[in-house]
């Protein structure tokens, strides 16, 4: 089997396409950030090449992972012209590929994981030339991978990321502007295990993530850059509450969490150590979001995808509901006046021959 067309949100890969499936909080914007352009998809369709991730808005161009079969997956550049229209540079030589990820716009360039055979999956950018494009940091030395993930910037000059080193796992990490270092900012959980800090969220100039360790479990965590320290434990001692769906919006961050004595909860916070509370008052809407699919399993382009089904059900209405979207319409929907209760939403694609692809991990919202 080829090298998976696209990564996947959740870890599932299907035969018909991996998609990416991602529900906001409630109140969130209800407008999904640009994926996709149709005129490149165009150009890329005619050289036989295909996209495959977001196209990402960066000096006036788009950037983006695509993959034609001489050079595997690469970083592009589109003005959206064929003229224009180009692998950016070819970092890993030969059919291979580099398999960029991560794109994302810091310090007024563009920051996004690579791999070549001599460093390994690491942190790269770029200032939209390939004469400018550089290798940053090495965190795993020599072939080894650090998989940097979770690119963020936390617009006071640093980028937080996870990475992973076989001493101590996978932790967080940042990468400093001012003198252009990267650095382990703690070793959560100590040893090998790592903690896996993941679901990033930036409010009043912290960042707030999950992370997990032997004697709190997986609970919320803050970092101010220097440091970082469990911001609450919701399930106390070594049990787990796995905070997720972190948003910030109206100056508070919401997030879900999932117990078995508790099921699906909201929470809110102000970011204030104890004012962190069920949520309360209306939430009934919730906006659904998801990748387009731009090739194949086996890599090939996909040019017959008509459009979506998505499936939702709640614990207390177990009956599944479904209806169809347009691929070219949007790429993502909102739920409204919802009853209050536990919803589970899956999204499948749709071919233009009417072939249906295998659904995506079932993604829950609780409705209050």
């Amino acid at each position: 089997m080829k090298r998976p067309s696209m990564r996947t949100f959740y870890g599932a890969l299907f035969s018909f396409f991996a998609c990416q499936l991602a529900p906001h909080a409630a109140g969130a914007s209800t407008t999904p950030a640009e994926c996709t352009d149709e005129a490149v998809d165009l150009i890329l369709q005619a050289r036989h090449a295909s996209a495959q991730s977001c196209m990402v808005p960066f000096g006036g161009a788009l950037y983006f992972a695509a993959y034609e079969e001489a050079t595997g997956i690469e970083l592009w550049r589109s003005d959206r012209t064929e003229a224009g229209t180009a692998m950016l540079t070819d970092l890993y030589a030969g059919p291979i590929g580099s398999v960029p990820t991560e794109l994302t716009e810091f310090a007024g360039r563009l920051w996004f994981q690579a791999g070549d055979d001599e460093h390994g999956a690491e942190l790269w950018s770029s200032d939209g030339t390939a004469a400018g494009t550089r290798l940053e940091t090495d965190i795993a030395p020599g072939p080894a991978s650090s998989w940097p993930a979770s690119l963020t910037d936390s617009g006071t000059g640093l980028l937080y990321f996870s990475a992973s080193r076989a001493l101590d796992g996978r932790e967080l990490w940042a990468y400093g502007i001012d003198d252009s270092q990267a650095y382990q900012i703690a070793d959560i959980w100590i040893g090998r295990q790592g903690s896996s800090p993941s679901q990033f969220a930036m409010l009043n100039g912290h960042l707030y993530f999950r992370a997990s360790d032997s004697n709190f479990g997986s609970e919320l965590w803050v970092s101010d850059g220097t440091s970082a320290t469990i911001f609450e434990d919701l399930a106390p001692g070594a049990s787990s509450s796995s905070p997720y769906n972190l948003e910030v919006y109206d100056g508070s961050l919401h997030f879900e969490t999932f117990t078995r004595a508790e099921g699906i909860q909201s929470y809110v916070t102000q970011g204030i150590r104890g004012s962190t509370q069920l949520a309360v008052g209306t939430t009934n809407r919730t906006v659904l979001s998801w990748q387009a699919p731009t090739a194949n399993e086996d890599g090939s382009a996909l040019l017959d995808l008509a459009g979506y089904i998505i499936y939702y059900w709640s614990d207390t209405e177990p009956r599944m509901k479904w209806f169809g979207v347009s691929a070219h319409e949007r790429n993502s929907h909102a739920f409204n006046n919802l009853a209050p209760g536990n919803y589970h939403f899956m999204v499948t694609a749709l071919s233009a021959g009417g072939g249906e692809s295998l659904p995506t991990h079932m993604i829950s919202k609780r409705i209050l």
